[in-house]
């Protein structure tokens, strides 16, 4: 089998690039196009080293290691050692993942065509389509990291409630929700929305406590009314197990499930809400809102 020097070294900068690219598209971060070039020209240039040259197993695990590193600095020059971590683990992910895509593909359409030496993969298949599969395998991350960012600020936005009234305390799941911006018609206070039979034994044990109307609107019904209640404090306990403590809020008091993962929802001017240092013990909402 012949092999062309100069298109295995093309193919294997486009397929650089497109592996640097994924990189820094995934992390959103600033992409420097001939940075990336130069790095992946780099890597093209190397990848005949290893084509020439046979190297032992750790050597070649060692050598490609290096490789990366270095590739990484030329294109992102990561400011810490935690980027560069990550650089280099979203590096070889993109790299198995648009890899094995590559692969698969050139396997299904040109089986008797590869050949295998050092550990790359080469043959007489046309330049088009090693493109096309990195391009596919690229979308593909996308996708998958899109999907997986999604799930994962969601769960974020899951926070423990503690209420306390009467010296007693409930804590309950909450959920950070844009769309709450329900506030108290008579003191403008902002209110959370909070099964009621999640805090009936709460309430039971304040004895009486003056319950407060709250007028609202929403989808098909214009003139609702709910009940609420004026706690003592309430605290937000976030992932990090930084707390929100306020005072100035209304609980409205809802008769039906709102979710079986959650029980109540935060709107999220309780975490724009100023206050003294009495009503604030320690407040880092910013933990919070950067999620959002």
């Amino acid at each position: 089998m012949i092999i062309y020097i100069d298109i295995v070294i093309i193919e294997n900068i486009v397929m650089n690039y497109i592996i640097l690219m994924g990189v820094g598209i995934i992390q959103r971060t600033v992409i420097k196009r001939k940075r990336i070039l130069s790095a992946s020209t780099l890597g093209a240039l190397c990848t005949i080293i290893i084509y020439c040259f046979k190297l032992t197993t750790l050597i070649n695990i060692i050598f490609k290691l290096l490789l990366a590193i270095v590739m990484i600095i030329i294109a992102y020059n990561p400011q810490s050692t935690k980027k560069m971590c990550k650089n280099i683990l979203l590096f070889f992910i993109n790299t198995f993942i648009i890899g094995g895509c590559g692969y698969g593909i050139l396997n299904m359409l040109y089986t008797n065509s590869l050949a295998y030496k050092n550990g790359i993969i080469y043959g007489n298949y046309p330049f088009v389509i090693s493109i096309v599969a990195g391009i596919i395998g690229l979308v593909l991350i996308e996708l998958a990291f899109r999907f997986n960012k999604r799930m994962i600020n969601r769960k974020d936005l899951l926070v423990d409630l503690v209420i306390g009234i009467n010296n007693e305390e409930l804590k309950i799941r909450a959920f950070i929700d844009s769309g709450n911006t329900l506030k108290s018609t008579s003191n403008n206070m902002p209110v959370i929305i909070v099964e009621e039979d999640k805090i009936s034994k709460l309430l039971k044990k304040g004895g009486d406590i003056d319950k407060i109307k709250i007028s609202y609107k929403s989808i098909g019904k214009q003139d609702g009314i709910m009940y609420g209640i004026k706690p003592e404090y309430i605290k937000i306990v976030d992932f990090d197990k930084n707390e929100i403590v306020k005072r100035k809020v209304i609980l409205g008091l809802y008769k039906d499930k709102i979710s079986s993962k959650y029980s109540a929802l935060i709107g999220l001017d309780i975490l724009n809400l100023g206050g003294s240092n009495n009503e604030n013990k320690r407040i880092n909402k910013q933990n919070l809102l950067q999620h959002i």
